[in-house]
């Protein structure tokens, strides 16, 4: 557990330490993203530019809620349950305002992101250790799924760690501007398409 707090205060996501986030994620399969391609992941439709809940599991719900419309989550609430679950054993805020709850789930029948901002920010910590989150990025992942998954959340990852790209993402009011930014980000990086 200290090498996860120490990877994460630090504010460095990489491959090599994305497993952390989800300890069933075998190493083996961190491998650099060889595209830097988002769309068959996301798409504007899964983008909440303002949030309405003011707590985590509403906020989640929300995210679940755009996966569902979308076609990739089947049974709702089953997905929602496995993302509580996961997040019940270990936070996914990873920096600067920024948490990946994610889950694999047989009710997941195509790999996606749904991505939600809130302004005012939204606790996803515990009591004693508070966590506000201003964007969430909820993955939502088949139990099939271990080829695009880490290259996936790495991408991710890499295009919430910029502070531009966050502060350009919080002032969309559109699902299409939220989609534009976040798939320009991967584009244009720094990291090989």
């Amino acid at each position: 557990m200290a090498k996860m707090s120490a990877i994460f205060t630090r504010g460095t996501i990489t491959a090599q330490n994305l497993h952390y986030l989800d300890p069933s994620i075998a190493l083996s399969s961190a491998r650099p993203m060889g595209c830097s391609d988002l769309t068959p992941w996301i798409d504007p439709e899964m983008m909440v530019p303002s949030l309405v809940s003011d707590d985590r599991m509403g906020a989640i719900k929300e995210l679940v809620d755009r996966l569902h419309v979308t076609d990739r989550v089947d049974d709702s609430l089953s997905f929602l349950q496995a993302v509580l679950g996961r997040e019940d054993l270990q936070s996914t805020v990873v920096e600067a305002g920024v948490a990946f709850p994610h889950a694999r789930s047989r009710s997941v029948r195509r790999m996606g992101a749904s991505i939600g901002l809130s302004r005012a920010g939204i606790n996803f910590g515990t009591a004693t250790h508070p966590q506000d989150v201003h964007l969430v990025c909820l993955l939502a992942v088949p139990t099939y799924e271990s080829e695009n998954y880490l290259p996936f959340l790495a991408a991710l990852s890499r295009s919430f760690a910029q502070p531009a790209i966050r502060s350009q993402l919080m002032s969309c009011s559109t699902p299409e501007a939220m989609f534009h930014h976040v798939t320009n980000a991967n584009h244009h990086d720094g990291m090989p398409a």
